[in-house]
């Protein structure tokens, strides 16, 4: 079977997927149609899981995807979102011929903020939204709570798969003292107001006495002053990440829902399976999707405010949720979910 993925800025859960699949379908062949960075590029690492990579210019990207489409000649095409631009495209240019999966990492109709992912924003990203997720062959979805947004607020009739952002692999067994209090946030940080702008909630957990080390791709120099306590660490590529985050007492999964809270309701954010995944309980805020994650597994806090974390922390049995989260490790990863995708993938293609 032969799969063309195809994204504005290649992510890492388009990583995740294929280092899973190359290990437990390595029958499936794949490419990359893209308009940002590669993997490599990106993230460090990733390029080699792809037997082609067919760069698309923002400006005549139609045929720069035809033709990527006729070289590749794809069973499936592969689509991730945002922005939802390019399905659109593809499902134009195939018109029924191939399926598409139209695969919703994010809704641009729940975000008041841009999406910032190095490239132009969408002209009429309402327009793509609906355009895409009502004509998408089949979709994929991050949660059960995204699932039921998109019912709600588009007239879909095509299956669903909700697939979150699980890890890539399980990490090294989990060494930190039981009562390790150190807080370790791994991922995106901005400055724009928006769900991934933390320097409040960081600074205020800081001052609150807590040590709190960060890895991000791309830190803006406002991180580095929040004060003593919240330290930024050098980035490290994914698989890299994955042999530090043990090393923590919990991990940080509270972001900022000032602007974006109904999207964040819907999130599932990849850094909760991967602390999960090295056996690090994590804390969040009550975004509603990560709540319940953190409830029904049993391997972390929910808490109000960020101001309340010390005293959740110091009334927790960490043991317990570290246990937990240890025999939750296969299950967090995409290597143990895998089999879900393909066997859509055999649905839609017959193969």
């Amino acid at each position: 079977m032969r799969v063309l993925f195809v994204q504005g800025q290649p992510c890492i859960r388009t990583l995740k997927y294929a280092s899973a699949l190359a290990e437990h379908h390595p029958e499936i062949r794949l490419a990359f149609a893209h308009q940002g960075l590669t993997l490599d590029a990106f993230y460090g690492e990733g390029d080699e899981l792809f037997e082609r990579w067919f760069p698309i210019p923002v400006e005549g990207a139609r045929p720069a995807l035809e033709a990527a489409i006729d070289r590749w000649r794809p069973d499936i095409i592969h689509h991730h979102n945002l922005p939802d631009t390019l399905a659109v495209t593809a499902i134009g240019l195939v018109d029924g011929a191939i399926p598409v999966i139209h695969d919703v990492h994010d809704m641009w109709s729940l975000r008041r903020t841009e999406y910032e992912d190095g490239l132009p924003e969408a002209v009429d990203p309402a327009t793509d939204e609906k355009r895409a997720v009502e004509n998408a062959s089949a979709i994929v979805a991050i949660s059960s709570q995204m699932a039921r947004e998109i019912r709600t607020l588009h007239d879909t009739r095509s299956e669903i798969l909700i697939y979150a952002n699980y890890a890539t692999q399980v990490g090294p067994p989990p060494a930190p003292n039981p009562r390790d209090r150190r807080l370790v946030y791994e991922g995106t940080l901005t400055t724009n107001n928006g769900h991934y702008d933390l320097r409040s909630i960081l600074r205020t957990l800081g001052h609150r006495g807590l040590d709190v080390d960060i890895y991000s791709r791309r830190p803006t120099a406002s991180y580095r002053s929040l004060g003593p306590r919240v330290r930024v660490r050098p980035s490290l590529t994914p698989s890299g990440l994955m042999h530090a985050l043990g090393r923590y007492g919990w991990g940080w999964a509270g972001f900022n829902s000032s602007l974006n809270g109904r999207h964040l309701d819907t999130a599932l954010p990849n850094k909760a399976f991967e602390y999960v995944a090295c056996g690090v309980p994590f804390v969040c805020l009550p975004h509603a999707a990560l709540a319940e994650m953190a409830r029904e597994w049993g391997v972390g806090l929910v808490v109000d405010q960020p101001e309340d974390v010390g005293e959740a922390i110091a009334g927790a049995d960490r043991k317990a949720l570290a246990e937990a989260a240890v025999e939750a490790r296969e299950k967090a990863t995409v290597g143990a979910n895998i089999g879900r995708l393909r066997a859509l993938y055999e649905r839609l293609s017959g193969k």
